[in-house]
């Protein structure tokens, strides 16, 4: 492997650790939004995730042709091995710790998608509450069997 294509790799992950570092304090912010219901903020944070998704997605694309370039399948696997062979334990460090921090991205962001998923069911319930729809609970009678109780009426109507 020639010096440049080392020193791109070398460019390549410290990018790639500063631009998930940059997610993931994104995605804390999103935690914290969220659960404080800011939702003006949520739009905002979603359009810097953006540019740093693509990022993040262009320079993996850049990594598998690597690996093609040297007729090796795009695997993790292999781009590890590959790693390996420079004897760059500095590079495998970082990559290690990319690795690491993408993980805490993905966690971060399942987390925040149930939280706000949850909350969107919450605001569903609330208004078909208030527009009356029919919801119905399911009840049991004093045989054991069950019986469905509608709720039915508007709160309030406009």
């Amino acid at each position: 492997m020639s010096t440049k294509q080392l020193n791109d790799i070398h460019t390549m992950i410290q990018d790639d650790l500063a631009t998930s570092r940059q997610l993931l304090a994104l995605l804390e912010a999103e935690t914290q939004s969220t659960e404080t219901r800011d939702y003006p903020s949520l739009s905002r944070l979603l359009e810097q995730k953006v540019p740093l998704l693509e990022r993040l997605k262009k320079n993996a694309a850049c990594r598998s042709q690597w690996l093609r370039s040297m007729n090796q399948a795009a695997t993790e696997e292999n781009w590890a091995s590959l790693l390996s062979s420079l004897n760059d334990q500095g590079l495998e460090q970082q990559w290690q710790v990319l690795k690491t921090t993408i993980e805490h991205c993905q966690t971060s962001n399942e987390t925040n998608g149930k939280l706000i998923n949850r909350g969107l069911n919450s605001h569903t319930q609330l208004l078909n509450i208030m527009r009356g729809n029919g919801n119905s609970a399911n009840l049991y009678n004093a045989k054991g069997s069950t019986t469905s109780m509608h709720l039915s009426g508007a709160m309030a109507k406009a």
